[in-house]
């Protein structure tokens, strides 16, 4: 399973499969920045520990945004990790 996220009204939520995040965002100059990320604090097992602090740090070096051919947000951090976000319905 990969991340789950949400983006409306400022505020982005979601999950990478164990705690459950949230932040206040903005958008501008295609660069998403994020708030302090706030994360529930349940023990999660590996890999998802790692995944889940990798996808949080992201968030937080405000990564550069484009869309892929098939309409995905790729976020992109400075350090060139890449993370999709396909758009479900």
């Amino acid at each position: 399973q990969g991340a789950l996220v949400s983006f409306g009204d400022g505020r982005m939520s979601g999950t990478v499969g164990c705690n459950r995040l949230g932040a206040d965002y903005t958008y501008a100059g295609g660069k998403l920045g994020f708030g302090p990320v706030m994360s529930t604090r349940m023990a999660c097992q590996e890999p998802l520990t790692s995944q889940e602090y990798a996808f949080v740090s992201l968030l937080g070096a405000s990564p550069a945004t484009a869309f892929n051919n098939n309409g995905a947000l790729v976020l992109t951090g400075k350090d060139g990790d890449v993370v999709i976000l396909e758009q479900s319905i």
